[in-house]
């Protein structure tokens, strides 16, 4: 990366650091969606991987009942982490091109419906099937995309989780999805050399970021919180279809 890309990014991950510190997810979506105007998108996620471990375990360390969360949420972080482990290891060879229309899809379909077809609330009877059901998909899309927000977001949503709550499980949800993904780049070789030390150095705008939004955070009603979520998503999304287009 040349000083002006670094520079570029350490300004992104400020504000990605904002956002996740205001609605509690969305980090790797904005500084993978804004990242990839520079960079090609393996590397943007690469960057990516430190802040979202340190800034989950944060996240997670903040909201407190990690232990309790983690029980309530034992089959979708089964599924979770085993899918995305799987699926990870089979996606480095796929083209910059290919990926970012799988990001881009993936997150610009997720938002509009989430936006205009509201999900009937999620019965309790059926909630571990479900949790199987979108940690199965979490972990697929994350494999392949280091993003798997959106299912986790979709299976909150509908279960009509509390905004506390809501914090809490995505802090525990993506802390433990970032674990299989970091083995995963590391183990292929990809994430070496100055490439660690990178990630690591971007943690520290990102942290400073979160710590910026969480003092907002409490000033947002439950439907703003989730509103704010879903327009996010949906024009980062077209933003990494805009790139898709682009390259190539």
């Amino acid at each position: 990366m040349t000083g002006d890309e670094v520079l570029i990014a350490l300004a992104v991950f400020l504000l990605a650091g904002v956002a996740k510190g205001l609605i509690g997810i969305g980090f790797p979506t904005v500084t993978i969606s804004l990242l990839v105007t520079l960079l090609e998108p393996r590397q943007a996620i690469i960057l990516t991987l430190g802040p979202i471990l340190v800034l989950n375990i944060w996240q997670s360390y903040r909201a407190g009942e990690v232990a309790r969360t983690l029980r309530q949420y034992a089959p979708f972080a089964i599924c979770l982490c085993g899918f995305l482990l799987g699926t990870a290891q089979f996606s480095h060879g796929i083209s910059a091109r290919a990926l970012s229309f799988a990001i881009g899809i993936s997150v610009s379909i997720f938002a509009l419906v989430q936006l205009f077809l509201h999900p009937p609330e999620l019965p309790k009877k059926y909630d571990v099937p479900a949790q199987i059901v979108a940690g199965t998909i979490a972990g697929i899309m994350g494999g392949l995309t280091a993003i798997w927000g959106p299912p986790v977001l979709i299976y909150l949503i509908a279960r009509r989780t509390p905004k506390d709550e809501f914090i809490r499980a995505i802090g525990v949800l993506l802390t433990l999805g970032t674990m299989p993904l970091l083995y995963s780049y590391w183990s292929s070789g990809i994430l070496v050399g100055n490439k660690i030390w990178l990630t690591v150095f971007m943690t520290i705008p990102a942290i400073i970021g979160f710590a910026i939004g969480e003092k907002f955070r409490g000033r947002l009603s439950g439907e703003a919180f989730q509103k704010t979520v879903l327009v996010m998503f949906f024009l980062l999304g077209l933003n990494i279809l805009r790139r898709a287009v682009m390259i190539g």
